[in-house]
């Protein structure tokens, strides 16, 4: 079952304008990709209809790719999860 977590609107506006600010819809589609079983990101984002795929490695990107996702994950719980996971919780 999925979970869902809701952000405020202030939130939104934050990430659209993070979003905006690094020219996402316009970041080719990979972004340093690192070995081929090395993790990655996968970042999408829908807008008007049009939907917008980023996929990066670790290490290899531009910051602000990493920044945005920390952002994401932090707002929305992501990173608590992460944090549950790697306890064993």
């Amino acid at each position: 079952m999925p979970v869902v977590q809701a952000i405020s609107p202030e939130q939104y506006k934050a990430i659209i304008a993070k979003l905006e600010s690094i020219h996402f819809f316009d970041l080719a589609e990979n972004q340093g990709m690192a070995a081929e079983d090395a993790p990655e990101t996968h970042l999408a984002v829908t807008r008007n209809a049009q939907t917008k795929t980023v996929r990066f490695g670790e290490q290899r990107a531009p910051a602000a790719l990493y920044a945005l996702r920390d952002e994401i994950e932090k707002l929305t719980g992501v990173d608590e999860w992460i944090r549950q996971m790697r306890s064993g919780r």
